[in-house]
């Protein structure tokens, strides 16, 4: 017959695991700027702000907004 585990060692496991996700999600969160699907979508800011400046100054070629591919945004 086996003996049995202490119950800190079953969940120690999930203790660490979560320790260790949140250590991931962290390190990928750590640059808004790398271009992953969590980054900041600069390029839909930066085009919404220059549409914005070019209708305030009454500009005749104004581009449109950023469109989605795949149902996601192009950073």
């Amino acid at each position: 017959m086996l003996p049995k585990k202490p119950a800190g060692g079953r969940l120690g496991w999930l203790v660490g695991f979560v320790f260790h996700v949140t250590h991931l999600n962290g390190l990928n969160l750590v640059n808004p700027f790398d271009g992953n699907p969590a980054s900041v979508p600069l390029d839909s800011l930066v085009c919404t702000i220059e549409i914005n400046v070019l209708q305030t100054l009454n500009s005749s070629s104004i581009p449109g907004p950023i469109e989605a591919v795949d149902g996601e945004y192009i950073l």
